[in-house]
């Protein structure tokens, strides 16, 4: 029997097509159980070698994504700079400290806080000054002339034998020990207008505050 060259052809096809719609179930059925992770252009072997490596289903796999964060860690040097006064802390013993706050007492315990403080100020400014002498208690009692009436007309011993200073004038003292923001050359007050020979400074409540004359 003769087989027409026609008839093999055919045949060939025929197998083609059953091979092509058995793929097509195959792939089908691995799409299912693999969760749609087949890709339908796969050919016959790609499908095979797939369906051949155990895969986890969609009820057993959790998924866990791990994310790595590079944090880049910049230092910041922060330079702080202070101002520095022109002038510094002030130390004081507590009978300097005592005498100071008695003579602001005297000289201005009838005054606002700030003119208290300016008084403070003023001898402060004496203690740091070479004009002046080295000791508070030199540069206070000092005659020849008198610098501070207080101490001879009676008023700084009324304020001694009253208790002392009120917590006013302390207070003033304490901070012109720690904050002198007056002129270096403020070395003068009177409550009777600016000192003759001085450049007038400032006006504080009744009392005048002035600053060395130069030339």
């Amino acid at each position: 029997m003769k087989i027409k060259k026609s008839d093999v052809i055919c045949y060939i096809l025929s197998i083609l097509l059953f091979g092509w719609i058995l793929i097509s179930f195959i792939q089908v059925n691995i799409n299912n159980t693999l969760g749609g992770g087949v890709n339908p252009t796969w050919n016959f072997f790609e499908v095979i070698c797939r369906f051949g490596t155990p895969q986890a289903t969609t009820e057993n796999v959790v998924e866990t994504t791990t994310i790595i964060t590079t944090t880049t860690t910049t230092e910041t040097t922060t330079t702080t700079t202070t101002a520095t006064t022109k002038t510094q802390e002030t130390e004081l013993s507590q009978s300097d400290f005592e005498l100071l706050s008695n003579v602001v007492m005297a000289e201005a315990g009838n005054q606002e806080f700030t003119a208290q403080y300016y008084v403070a100020c003023t001898i402060l400014n004496r203690l740091k000054s070479k004009l002046f002498p080295n000791t508070l208690k030199e540069i206070i009692y000092a005659r020849n002339p008198i610098q501070f009436s207080v101490m001879y007309d009676g008023a700084y011993n009324r304020i001694v034998r009253n208790g002392g200073a009120s917590d006013q004038c302390k207070r003033a003292v304490q901070k012109a020990l720690v904050h002198n923001e007056t002129p270096e050359d403020m070395y003068y007050f009177t409550s009777c207008g600016y000192l003759r020979g001085t450049v007038p400074y400032k006006k504080i409540h009744d009392m005048y505050f002035s600053t060395q004359k130069t030339g």
